[in-house]
């Protein structure tokens, strides 16, 4: 197989064609170019906020879960996910509590079934078959001294003793839909949200008739088309979550640190790059360029450094060193084979 396509390939024009690969890498990673519409819509009634990709919902300023001392806190979801159908990726961020002062973040995933209660630093939480793929579903998440516990339709999924969320942990803005730093899209719809700065003993089990119990409650939103484009919070008159009218990551990671955990993504950015860096040493030895592995290296890292620093203002890309690294690779990989495979039989011309 190989043997019949090295032929054609070592015929292109490397230059040419690393040119082409070039412009086609960065309308594929910062495309779109614009912040795209935010796509939140409702379900039957008005009830219901449906989240799209992209969706996400915001808060108007910090929560406020008081006292901040607390260590007792629970936290209440009735949703229904959906998650992506494709790759491995049946995931995404439901919730995302953060700051502008660089306090570590506190994410709510889903994860296939499961919900993932995850730090920034990468402590988590993961109570498997929490959830159902289109199916509403009662999550409380409870939490104190003793530690964590996930409920899912009022029956115990799994409980940890080391992990443990405060109501300083909660008192942070707050993002509906995504992760606050990078775009980890979640998709399905919510009905309800409620916080409460004591540990409920018994977990909610929402229906369209559900209220919550006004002792302790902090901050309770129900998902119902609103006349303008905030959601109230019914247990008190401030920490409104806004509708933005085009999607926002709203604390954007820059160059955000080495993150292993989606082998997918790794192999995607690493082969990604192959081409690049192999058409690129292709030309570079057509022009007799001493250390060509060397320079395709060094030409891979301050291109791929490149695109992620644009990444940061555009919404639905994320800017990571990750993937500085595994372009860096996938260029050095391309270089290899071009001297491998081709080397300097190949004649000079671009």
């Amino acid at each position: 197989m190989i043997q019949r396509i090295l032929p054609f390939v070592a015929a292109l024009p490397p230059g040419r064609t690393t040119l082409v690969l070039a412009a086609g890498m960065v309308v594929a990673c910062w495309w779109p170019f614009h912040a795209p519409l935010n796509a939140v819509s409702w379900g039957k009634g008005d009830r219901g906020a449906v989240l799209r990709s992209p969706g996400v919902l915001l808060s108007t300023q910090p929560l406020a879960i008081l006292p901040l001392q607390g260590t007792d806190t629970t936290i209440e979801l009735w949703l229904r996910p959906e998650g992506e159908k494709r790759k491995d990726n049946d995931r995404g961020t439901i919730l995302s509590f953060y700051s502008a002062d660089g306090a570590r973040q506190l994410k709510i995933d889903q994860y296939h079934a499961g919900m993932d209660l995850r730090w920034e630093d990468g402590t988590d939480f993961y109570a498997p078959d929490a959830m159902n793929r289109g199916k509403y579903s009662s999550i409380t998440i409870t939490s104190d001294a003793s530690g964590t516990r996930v409920y899912a339709n009022g029956k115990l999924v799994r409980s940890v003793s080391e992990f443990h969320i405060t109501n300083k942990t909660l008192s942070r803005n707050v993002a509906v839909g995504t992760s606050a730093e990078t775009p980890n899209k979640w998709i399905g719809e919510i009905r309800a949200f409620a916080i409460y700065n004591r540990v409920l003993a018994r977990p909610t089990i929402w229906t369209e008739q559900t209220r919550p119990d006004p002792d302790g409650l902090q901050l309770f939103y129900m998902f119902e088309k609103p006349a303008g484009a905030t959601i109230a919070n019914l247990a008190s008159g401030g920490d409104g979550l806004r509708i933005p009218e085009r999607y926002e990551i709203p604390a954007k990671a820059v160059l955000a640190p080495l993150d292993f955990r989606h082998p997918y993504d790794l192999v995607e950015n690493i082969v990604g790059f192959v081409p690049f860096g192999f058409f690129l040493c292709g030309f570079l030895e057509s022009r007799r360029v001493r250390n060509a592995i060397l320079f395709v290296a060094i030409v891979s890292s301050v291109f791929s450094v490149t695109i992620e620093l644009v990444q940061v203002g555009l919404p639905t890309r994320d800017s990571s060193l990750t993937d500085v690294l595994t372009n860096f690779l996938g260029g050095t990989i391309g270089a290899w084979l071009w001297l491998r495979i081709v080397g300097t039989a190949k004649p000079a011309g671009v």
